[in-house]
């Protein structure tokens, strides 16, 4: 039986249909429905995507990964350029599957993650008081500085002091895992920092003797 389109009196005989609609008209039914235009955040010191309490990479996966958990629809990139992109997206229409091509505008809006925001702004957790000579110290500095950032952590500051450096450091639940899982015997002291929660914060200082 023909059926004429709801929308442009299109017949079935010449195109598939998604219920009283033709492909033509469901498509840019759907299409009208998703936003002209997506913002993601970037930092504007480390460059890198933001997306919900985490950090990506500046690639066509990511920010397809990105924009598809914006628009709530699975979503791949077809051209990607400057500020636009050109998507291949699946949605539903009449219990179908619909496949629709659309471009929208990415807009990127500069903040500071949590990393940078925290780098510049001093911030430390725990300090490891390094001492022996400077070969160990030296080797140990980049073992653990390897350790934190690929983990997203960092050594605030490095100070040059008598016998030995105090390292300043993001995190401290990073910094007590690493000494452990590499054996380090150490004496640690704990200053209280302020409370969360009703729970006392503390910076701890690691006496390491190498």
């Amino acid at each position: 039986m023909e059926i004429k389109c709801a929308t442009c009196n299109n017949s079935n005989k010449n195109i598939e249909f998604y219920g009283p609609f033709c492909a033509d008209c469901a498509k840019k039914k759907k299409s009208e429905e998703i936003d002209e235009e997506v913002n993601i955040d970037r930092c504007s010191s480390c460059n890198m995507l933001l997306f919900g309490k985490e950090r990506y990479n500046d690639s066509k996966e990511n920010i397809e990964f990105i924009i598809s958990h914006k628009i709530k629809k699975p979503t791949r990139i077809i051209e990607l350029y400057n500020d636009k992109v050109l998507l291949e997206i699946i949605d539903e229409f009449y219990n179908k599957t619909i496949l629709l091509n659309k471009e929208i505008r990415i807009r990127y809006n500069k903040r500071l993650c949590q990393v940078c925001a925290r780098k510049k702004g001093g911030y430390y957790e725990a300090i490891i008081q390094a001492r022996g000579s400077d070969e160990k110290i030296d080797r140990f500095i980049n073992e653990i500085k390897r350790y934190l950032e690929e983990r997203e952590a960092f050594i605030t500051k490095i100070e040059n002091v008598a016998n030995g450096k105090d390292l300043y450091i993001s995190d401290n639940l990073l910094t007590k895992s690493f000494l452990h899982n590499k054996g380090f015997k150490t004496i640690n002291s704990y200053t209280l920092k302020g409370m969360q929660n009703g729970k006392r914060l503390y910076k701890v200082t690691y006496a390491l003797y190498l």
